[in-house]
């Protein structure tokens, strides 16, 4: 699929960021990869799918002034 610029909303001369939009057959297989990945998820402990998520959580964290920067720079 083709890369998309997409500009910078105060100055449309500055391309912020590039990305591919999926296709309809690209998304199909997102959703069938995740429905058979859902019965391992489900039979994942609770106490594992919470220290997944806290190091998710953590790693937000870490990366929060950088994830703002990108979010005021776009």
């Amino acid at each position: 699929a083709p890369l998309v610029d997409r500009q910078s909303p105060n100055d449309a001369q500055i391309v912020t960021t590039r990305t591919v939009y999926a296709t309809k057959d690209v998304a199909e297989q997102t959703l069938t990869l995740a429905a058979n990945a859902f019965p391992a998820w489900r039979d994942t402990s609770v106490e594992k799918r919470c220290e997944m998520l806290r190091r998710t959580a953590d790693y937000f964290r870490e990366k929060r002034f950088e994830m703002a920067a990108w979010m005021v720079y776009e």
